[in-house]
């Protein structure tokens, strides 16, 4: 970690590491990277065709780069600034049918991702049939707006962290929607969960 090395070591660590990721990588199967900017150019914009596992923690990436092409089976992207919208990661996951497992924390974003057209989205309309976990850490609004366009199977094991993005009111019109639009979204998997068969 970049609190154990000295300034200058850091620098050629980072140096060497963006060196590495502009090349071809065609062996790659597992891809992790902390506090990285890979904005720019990466794997000589060639998809590497045995990368399985990308994991992201604080890193910038372009939503149109070619990790996001590959065969993906489990995909983590915490506090990343790669999708600037949620459309940007519906289309990512659109790309991804054999996605196992999935996790987006959008919480502590510089801006909260914004949804420019939810109303183009068909309910169930992205098929996710193989996941089997889904973590996803957004706004409650969010999350009642893209939860129902997905087609997951009701086995997934689900993780969701939610918050609000301002403090609701109880009794009110916009506060009983959401609880509405939640109830809805997620009532599939919890009579799945609880069901007595």
């Amino acid at each position: 970690t970049r609190v154990n090395w000295s300034t200058q070591s850091f620098d050629r660590g980072m140096a060497t590491i963006r060196q590495l990721v502009q090349g071809p990588a065609p062996l790659l199967e597992v891809f992790e990277a902390t506090d990285a900017d890979f904005t720019g150019r990466i794997f000589d914009n060639i998809t590497p065709s045995n990368l399985r596992s990308i994991c992201l923690h604080d890193c910038s990436v372009t939503p149109s780069s070619r990790i996001f092409k590959s065969n993906l089976t489990g995909l983590v992207v915490d506090y990343c600034t790669c999708w600037a919208t949620v459309d940007h990661m519906l289309d990512t996951l659109a790309d991804l049918p054999n996605l196992r497992a999935f996790q987006w924390d959008g919480e502590d974003y510089p801006e909260e991702p914004s949804f420019l057209n939810p109303t183009s989205y068909r309910s169930a309309s992205l098929p996710l049939h193989q996941l089997e976990s889904l973590d996803l850490t957004l706004n409650l609004e969010t999350i009642a707006l893209i939860f129902p366009i997905f087609d997951l199977p009701t086995s997934t094991n689900l993780k969701i962290a939610g918050y609000f993005n301002q403090r609701p009111v109880a009794g009110t019109t916009p506060f009983n929607a959401l609880l509405d639009d939640l109830t809805c979204a997620f009532q599939p998997y919890f009579q799945s969960g609880f069901s007595q068969n």
